[in-house]
């Protein structure tokens, strides 16, 4: 395992790999999943694998490497049983925001604009309403 960290780690710096922004997402997913799994053994350190210059513009998952995340993982190392693994696997994260009305525009408007500016490309956002009473439900109509 700690040789194929240290293969992607040349890899990051790879000119040719620099200029491909598909191939640095797929390298840096794999190497926060190295560092992951070699973090189960109790004598690697996060801090010791990626104090490395030649990973300089790496990007930490913080959503997979936490401290919660870590300790599930030394409990139960299969990498396929932790939630977090699970979550950064899934291409969205699916969220329901509910509401019991939109008679005041006031918190129906401040849910309408968390559910519109968060990040497509991460989350997958419906609207529960209680009812359909509220102007401001009639204009999210249109």
């Amino acid at each position: 395992m700690l040789s194929y960290f240290n293969l992607r780690k040349n890899l990051i710096n790879d000119e040719l790999v620099k200029t491909n922004k598909e191939a640095i997402t797929i390298l840096n997913k794999q190497l926060n999943v190295d560092i992951f799994k070699l973090c189960s053994n109790d004598k690697i350190l996060v801090s010791e694998l990626i104090y490395d210059e030649r990973l300089k513009d790496f990007k930490l998952d913080s959503l997979l490497i936490n401290k919660l995340s870590l300790m599930i993982n030394k409990i139960i190392p299969n990498i396929k049983y932790n939630p977090f693994f699970l979550f950064m696997e899934k291409n969205k994260l699916k969220i329901l925001l509910t509401i019991s009305n939109f008679e005041s525009s006031g918190s129906g408007k401040v849910l309408y604009d968390l559910a519109k500016h968060l990040d497509k490309s991460k989350f997958e956002v419906e609207i529960a309403c209680k009812n359909s009473k509220g102007n401001f439900l009639m204009k999210l109509s249109l």
